[in-house]
Parts: C-alpha cells; sequence; structure tokens
C-alpha cells in the first residue's frame, strides 16, 4: 500500500466482519449465553469472507499500523471515561437526505444490522463505538438531550442494557425508542423525532476504536407524521454535528434523486468549503439506467469533477429491499458484481468503487485526520485539566466534620489576616497585590489599600482646599493674597469623578461683595460697642457661615471611602476563600463590622461638627496672630508705596526722590478712612480668610488622623475573623459559616472524577505522542 505504515491504518478496524471472525464462540458456531451470536453468519456465503472478496482479505495488522492504533485507543480511552462531553473527539458522521441510503452505508462500513422501518427512517442519533477490551459485549444507552429535565433525564440515563446476540438489536432499538417517546411528549412537541442519542457499543478482545454517526436525514418538506419543527430540528441537529472540526462528514446522496437538489451537498460545503473533511458517498448506483446520461452524470460527480471535495467521492451498491435478507459477504459478492459488470465503471478508479476500497479509505483519512487533530486535542485537554485544577483549589479543602472546618476556616483567616496586614502597612509582597493595579478612582479596584487611602486623603485634603469654604473670595487684593494665599494651585486629581460633588456647593464672592456680606452681618450683630468697633460675635458667625460645607463634604467622602475599604475587603476575603465560604464571611463578619466602623467614623464626625458649629472659634497657633499682624503690614506698606509712585510718577532708577513735608501731608490724608464701617469689614474679613485657613488645615488632619484612621483604616486590624475571634464563636456558628453545602460537594465530586479523566487522558496522550516525536 501507498504511504508505508503511517498510511496503514483503521480500514479492518472498520471490517468488522474481522471483528467477529475473532470470538471463539463464532468461528466455531457455538451457541453460549456468554458469546455474542449472529444468525446471518450461518449462511454459505459468509463462510467464504475474507477469501473470496480481495478487499475484505486484506489482513488487519497489515492496514493497521501500531501508530495508528494508539492514536485510535487514545480518542477510545477518552471517550471511555466520558471526555466526550468536555472535548470534541475526532469521529465519522454519516449524513444524508430522508431515505438517501445513510443506514445502509453504515451497516456497510461495521457490518452492524439496523432495524429497518419502511415508514419512517432514523429517528435520532446513533453512536457506534467500537470498542478494544477483553470482555465480549454489545452494550446500548441513552444520552439525553441538553434540553430534557432532570427527572426526563434521570429516567433516560438509566437505560441500559447489553445484549449477546445481534438478532436482539432491532428489540434493543424499540425499546429504546419506546422510552424516548414516553419522556417525549414535554419535548419540544416534536412528531417524529428526538435530540437524545442511542449509544451502541460493541466490545471485543480484537476490535481496535472507532466512532461512528448516524444522523436522522434531512428533510425538504414538512408532512402528516414529520412537521415544520421536525424539519428544522433535523437540520440544527446534523448541522450541530458537522460543523465540529473533529468530525469527518460522510455525506451520503442517492442516485435515485438529482443531487443538485439534496441537502446535505450544500450543508456540508457551508462547514467545509474545501472539502478537506467531507467525503462523499453516492449510493443506488444500480437505480441508474445503463449507459444513460443520468449514469454518466452521476460518474462524473464521482471522479470529482462537478462538486469537488479534497476527500473525493466514492461509490457503494448497498442491498436492495428484495435482498435485506441476505449476508452481509452477499452484499459484497453483488456489489462487486455490479461494479464489474458495467462498462462505464471499468474506467474509473477502482479506489472508489465498493465497500471494501472505502473502508480503506477512510482507514488513511481518519489516520492523517487524528494526527492533525491529537496535538489541539492535547491542547484543550490540558486547558480543561487546569481550570478544573483551579476550580478546585477554588472550592478549598475538603471538610467534613467539625474539626476539619474549624481548622479550614482558621487557615484561611490567618491568611486573610496577614494579607490585610501588609495592605495596611504598605508591604506588596503577595501575588494578591499583582491585580488591580489600576488607580484608585477608575473601576478596578486597587487592591493596594495603604496606598489607595494615601491618595484618596491627599486629593480629599485638596478638595477642600479648593472647595470647602461655602464663599470663594475673588479679587483679592495682592497684598492680601501675599499673605493668605488664593490656594489655585491645590487642585485635586480630576480622575476622580466621584469627588467632583463639592464644587456645586461653593458660591463666588467679589473682595467687594466679600465685604458687603461682612457689612450686612455687622449691621445684624450689633450691639453696645461704639461705631468703627467690631463686635466680638461677628467672627464666629461669619466662621460656621464659612464652614457650613465642610460636613456635607466630608460625609460623602466617608462614604466614598468607606466603598472603597468594603470593595477591597470583599475581594480580600474572595481572594482567600472558596465563594460560598466567602460569601457567608462577608455577609455575616466582616460587612456587619464594616458598617459599624462607618457608623463610628459618621458619629466621630458628627462629635467634631458639633464643636466647629456651636462654639466660637479658638486657635493657639502663632500662624493666625503672625498672618493678622503681616495682613497689616502688607496694607500699610501698599498703602505707602501708592503714595510715593503718586508723587513721582516719571522717576526712573532705584531711588526716588519726593518732598518730606508733602509726603507727610499725603499720608496724613489717605490713611484717614472716611468709612469705618467699610474699614471694619475689611478687617473682619481679613481675620476670617486667616482664621479659615488655620482652622481647615487643622481640619483635615483631624478627619484624615481621627475619622479616616482612626474609624475607617486603623479599625481593620481587628479583624472579626482573626484566630482569637474564631475561637469565642460557638460550633453552630463555625458550621453556619464555613460547613460545605452539598451543592459544592456535588460539585467537588464532579469535578474531581473529571480532573481524574483529564489525568488518563493525559496519560494516553503521553504515551501515544512519543511515537510520534
Amino acid at each position: 500500500m501507498a504511504g508505508g505504515g503511517l498510511r496503514r491504518g483503521v480500514v479492518e478496524a472498520l471490517n468488522t466482519a474481522s471483528y467477529f471472525s475473532s470470538f471463539p464462540a463464532l468461528q466455531q458456531g457455538v451457541s453460549e449465553p456468554s458469546r455474542i451470536s449472529m444468525p446471518w453468519k450461518e449462511h454459505a456465503a459468509y463462510s467464504t469472507i475474507n477469501t473470496t472478496d480481495t478487499h475484505a482479505a486484506v489482513k488487519l495488522d497489515s492496514l493497521q499500523s501500531d501508530g495508528m492504533r494508539s492514536l485510535l485507543s487514545v480518542v477510545d480511552q477518552l471517550r471511555r471515561v466520558g471526555l466526550n462531553s468536555v472535548l470534541s473527539l475526532p469521529q465519522l458522521v454519516v449524513c444524508g437526505d430522508q431515505s438517501s441510503g445513510k443506514s445502509s452505508v453504515l451497516e456497510a462500513i461495521t457490518q452492524i444490522p439496523f432495524p429497518r422501518n419502511a415508514m419512517l427512517c432514523t429517528r435520532f442519533a446513533t453512536e457506534i463505538i467500537l470498542r478494544r477490551d477483553t470482555k465480549e459485549s454489545i452494550t446500548a444507552k441513552v444520552i439525553p438531550g441538553d434540553t430534557r429535565s432532570p427527572e426526563r433525564r434521570k429516567q433516560l440515563l438509566g437505560f441500559e442494557k447489553s445484549i449477546t446476540d445481534f438478532s436482539k438489536l432491532p428489540d434493543l432499538v424499540h425499546e429504546a425508542t419506546t422510552l424516548m417517546e414516553d419522556a417525549g411528549s414535554e419535548y419540544l412537541k416534536l412528531k417524529a423525532f428526538f435530540a437524545d442519542m442511542l449509544s451502541i457499543t460493541v466490545s471485543g478482545s480484537n476490535m481496535h476504536p472507532l466512532t461512528l454517526v448516524d444522523l436522522p436525514g434531512l428533510i425538504h418538506s414538512e408532512t402528516q407524521t414529520q412537521s415544520k419543527m421536525d424539519v428544522n430540528f433535523i437540520d440544527a441537529l446534523v448541522t450541530k454535528y458537522i460543523s465540529n472540526p473533529r468530525s469527518i462528514i460522510l455525506a451520503v446522496v442517492s442516485a435515485k434523486h438529482d443531487y443538485a437538489n439534496q441537502i446535505i451537498l450544500q450543508k456540508a460545503r457551508g462547514v467545509d468549503p474545501k472539502g478537506s473533511r467531507t467525503l462523499g458517498i453516492i449510493t443506488k448506483p444500480d437505480c441508474l439506467e445503463e449507459n444513460s446520461a443520468e449514469e454518466k452524470i452521476w460518474t462524473t460527480l464521482a471522479q470529482n469533477k462537478d462538486i469537488q471535495f479534497e476527500l473525493g467521492w466514492h461509490m457503494l451498491r448497498n442491498r436492495t429491499q428484495a435482498e435485506i435478507l441476505s449476508s452481509f459477504e452477499e452484499r459484497d459478492v453483488k456489489e462487486r458484481e455490479f461494479f464489474e459488470g458495467r462498462a462505464i465503471y471499468k474506467s474509473m478508479d477502482k479506489e472508489t468503487l465498493g465497500i471494501g476500497p472505502l473502508r480503506e479509505r477512510l482507514s488513511h483519512l481518519l489516520f492523517a485526520h487524528l494526527k492533525r487533530e491529537i496535538p489541539k486535542l492535547n491542547e484543550e485537554l490540558n486547558e480543561a485539566l487546569a481550570k478544573k485544577s483551579t476550580r478546585l483549589a477554588a472550592l478549598g479543602e475538603q471538610r467534613d466534620t467539625l474539626p476539619d472546618i474549624r481548622a479550614f476556616l482558621t487557615s484561611s483567616s490567618m491568611k486573610y489576616n496577614a494579607i490585610l496586614t501588609d495592605a495596611l502597612t504598605g508591604h506588596y509582597n503577595d501575588k494578591f497585590f499583582r491585580h488591580g493595579t489600576k488607580a484608585p478612582s477608575t473601576p478596578d479596584i486597587s487592591v493596594k489599600l495603604r496606598a489607595a487611602i494615601q491618595y484618596y486623603n491627599s486629593n480629599f485634603a485638596k478638595l477642600m482646599l479648593e472647595f470647602g469654604a461655602k464663599y470663594n473670595f475673588h479679587g483679592v487684593p495682592p497684598e492680601v493674597a501675599n499673605v493668605i494665599g488664593k490656594d489655585e494651585e491645590a487642585h485635586f486629581d480630576q480622575n476622580l469623578k466621584s469627588l467632583n460633588y463639592a464644587k456645586p456647593l461653593q458660591k463666588v464672592k467679589s473682595r467687594s461683595e466679600a465685604v458687603a456680606w461682612v457689612y450686612a452681618k455687622m449691621q445684624l450683630s450689633r450691639g453696645e460697642e461704639l461705631p468703627g468697633t467690631i463686635n466680638a460675635t461677628i467672627l464666629k458667625e461669619l466662621y460656621w457661615e464659612q464652614t457650613a460645607n465642610w460636613k456635607t463634604i466630608t460625609l460623602t467622602y466617608i462614604d466614598i471611602l468607606s466603598d472603597y475599604i468594603q470593595r477591597f475587603s470583599k475581594t480580600l476575603v474572595q481572594h482567600t476563600m472558596p465563594a460560598d465560604v466567602a460569601e457567608r464571611i462577608w455577609d455575616h463578619r466582616i460587612f456587619p463590622r464594616l458598617a459599624l466602623q462607618k457608623k463610628n467614623a459618621v458619629t466621630e464626625l458628627e462629635r467634631i461638627m458639633e464643636d466647629n458649629d456651636n462654639r466660637a472659634p479658638m486657635t493657639y497657633n502663632h500662624y493666625y496672630t503672625d498672618t493678622i499682624q503681616k495682613l497689616r503690614h502688607q496694607k500699610l506698606m501698599a498703602k505707602v508705596k501708592r503714595v510715593v509712585d503718586s508723587m513721582s510718577p516719571n522717576a526712573t532708577g532705584s531711588g526716588k526722590s519726593i518732598n518730606a513735608e508733602l509726603f507727610l501731608k499725603t499720608i496724613d490724608q489717605k490713611f484717614i478712612e472716611p468709612d469705618m464701617e467699610k474699614f471694619a469689614a475689611e478687617e473682619v474679613l481679613d481675620c476670617l480668610m486667616a482664621l479659615y485657613k488655620d482652622k481647615l488645615k487643622n481640619f483635615i488632619a483631624t478627619v484624615t488622623e481621627t475619622i479616616i484612621e482612626r474609624h475607617l483604616v486603623g479599625a481593620l486590624r481587628d479583624s472579626p475573623i482573626s484566630p482569637t475571634a474564631l475561637t469565642k464563636l460557638s460550633d453552630d456558628e463555625i458550621h453556619h459559616l464555613a460547613a460545605e453545602p452539598q451543592n459544592v460537594r456535588s460539585e467537588r465530586s464532579q469535578l474531581s472524577a473529571m480532573k481524574s479523566s483529564l489525568e488518563v487522558g493525559k496519560e494516553a496522550f503521553q504515551s501515544a505522542l512519543l511515537q510520534f516525536d
């Protein structure tokens, strides 16, 4: 055979005449309860199999290399341990229009007799698994469709039966069909078809692994027994199977009908445009009149000259209705005689005619397909194994007893508190801190807690400097601005959109408006003081009004920072504990403590603001008195400079010469303020600005150190799930917090079983792939 050892493959794995000849009970004609009985084997023609058919006579070992058997064995092991539900495994899919001869093709390949119903074709997908096993058996089971209810799934999964006599297969299929019908009243209201799959496994010591799937035939239009829903359902089912890139499509078309009108060709080319995994199979060529134009058209198609597939075409002549009871050997003889008896087929490539060459072609293309897909399948298996392992780790340690639960919770809490301590002190060595590295202002939470707190506090301070005052005074004289400063450089990070709430609270006043505001307040606060003097209460009233927004701004800031700390804490508990435990710990231990800490912070702020809003402001900071003296000095010097400039407007250089007598007279005139009320109002405004700046710095420090650090940040160190805190909890509380619920135990069991299956598959891969390194 061309192509050497690597091209020799599974043809005899498909030739189940060779499979069945491996059973001693069958070779000797002995009927034993533990052996498979095949009535058609007693036919005279059957005894000559592997001697009269030149294709079937090719020995199994000559067609199937060790590498081929290893690859097929890998796929079978993956299927055997249930990984076909996790991975898309390579398989042969037999599909075509209704009554195209699909089941006859499957029978010819596997030599398994499928039951026939002249009134209705295949009603569900049928999976044929040929498996190497020391025990000889035929087992059938039903795999429920995806949309079956849990109750129906349980009912269908309970069907699994074995037989030892192939003559009982029709009864077995009928029983499975009846079960689907009984369970199908709730299912899609289909008239004739089911989304369930019948899986038939044939096992034997000399068999070689292979899987084929026979699909219901595509329907052109609805009938009394097949609804529009049936038509759409079958179309979707076939599309699902042939869309799998690991499926080799055996697209069956019947020569009894125009192939241009057979839906399967359009669907196959839709999912496999180049035909790289599609082999066209033409059936019923004996229905064509010899030497007719139709016969010529079909042979042209078979020679891949019309609809072209990379895998090409093949032609089979299957049993007619009159030959239905003949043996498979008789079927092969009839087929060979047909192709040898018509002149048109003598000019065709013999490798494209008959069941023997088809088995050989399938062996080659399946081997090539497996070699191409196995490495990809291996990658998917490793990825699936990694996901299952990660998920198992996320579930945490198995905990069945109370000591197990306590030990688990203590271990988890120690990890939580260790990372929390690092976060508070700014030691970001744990891998937890490698996630969420963006700034705290972004939706992605920063898990570097101390850095985030510093960032928020810094921007809070800048926010208060810019928008904390109820009135923002513009047009401040230079001599005042030089002493008090305008704080225009104190802009907070504009990325902190959540802090923009403060800006609308502030109003703007010009210098003249501010003086008028103070003057009006003075008029409403007059007591027994003489004109030009100030009532002692005026400054505190102005201060109270100027600081009226502090509480609102700070309360909002507490909300913002508390929300961040809650998000951080929830992220941390989810990182250190399984999801179900993390949720309970969060709901019953951590969140209530954080809510209390926030409440304490708000209470602390209310105390501070109660003092601020109801007591006269006091300061012993020399900054305030120094500022007042500097303000008066700067204002005096500014007036002097204006007088000097007015007396020598044209003077240049570093020195100016002025008339001393005139200077003193001018000073005397300019320095006398005729409006003492305005003078007093300006003095009070300057005092207010100096006092506000001093008190604001103190307030920012108080908020960040006393409220934020003491109640929101520092209080985190007193963890409600520290080992000490956990020792104070009762057994019932511990059980409630960390006991493993039933759904987690079930998931753990399923994940463990799937992980074990994946590990078995990985070992099989490693063993097989060594042969192709």
